[in-house]
């Protein structure tokens, strides 16, 4: 029988609560902006671009 994985343990509903709201706008954007770095040409400024995306907080990428 397989554990059921979708099971939020308290110290994950805990986090989860710590988390910002989500809105469909801010997941759009994020999708689009991932979608144009990795369509660009130049391996170099993908990888840039991917690291300075990496680096930045949930709060951040909401607030740009």
């Amino acid at each position: 029988m397989k554990v059921n994985q979708f099971n939020i343990s308290d110290k994950m509903s805990e986090q989860k609560s710590d988390l910002p709201e989500w809105t469909w706008d801010d997941i759009i954007w994020l999708g689009l902006k991932t979608a144009e770095i990795l369509s660009h040409e130049d391996k170099q400024f993908r990888c840039k671009e991917l690291y300075w995306l990496a680096q930045k907080s949930v709060s951040e990428l909401m607030a740009i």
